[in-house]
């Protein structure tokens, strides 16, 4: 058997998506922390704001704070029937799908590309400077012979 390739993209999109979901979770729990003290109806508002963003009653997974929300009303449907809004029609899509999901990933991978850009400039400008200090060696080393 051969070697199996390595695909970059493959890898980029692997660790983008890990870096999202962590940023998600963050997200959620900093919700929690900032609406700790929000009335019910806030929270209610809130959801409504969502439902109009996304043009249709929203899943769990596609709220920041939801898991909050859901905790404070005891249960995702509690949340539904409390904002007034038409029950879900369909079976919850699959967190990529999720619109909040998808803003994250993209967000993500313009820090992740950043990141590994200075990365890589670091790394070149310490080569320099480890070329730049090799010249200055064998200059000294040619004045002393």
């Amino acid at each position: 058997m051969g070697k199996s390739r390595f695909r970059g993209d493959i890898w980029f999109d692997e660790k983008v998506a890990e870096r999202t979901r962590e940023a998600l979770v963050q997200l959620n729990r900093k919700f929690e922390r900032e609406h700790a003290e929000d009335s019910d109806e806030a929270l209610i508002v809130y959801i409504c704001a969502y439902a109009d963003r996304l043009g249709h009653t929203p899943h769990k997974q596609e709220v920041i704070g939801a898991g909050y929300i859901s905790d404070r009303f005891g249960g995702w449907g509690k949340v539904i029937v409390a904002a007034k809004l038409p029950p879900t029609s369909t079976s919850p899509p699959l967190p990529e799908r999720c619109e909040i999901y998808k803003e994250e990933f993209r967000r993500q991978t313009r820090l992740f590309k950043a990141e590994r850009a200075l990365k890589k400039q670091k790394k070149n400008l310490k080569k320099e400077e480890e070329k730049d200090g090799e010249r200055q060696g064998k200059t000294c080393d040619n004045r002393t012979q």
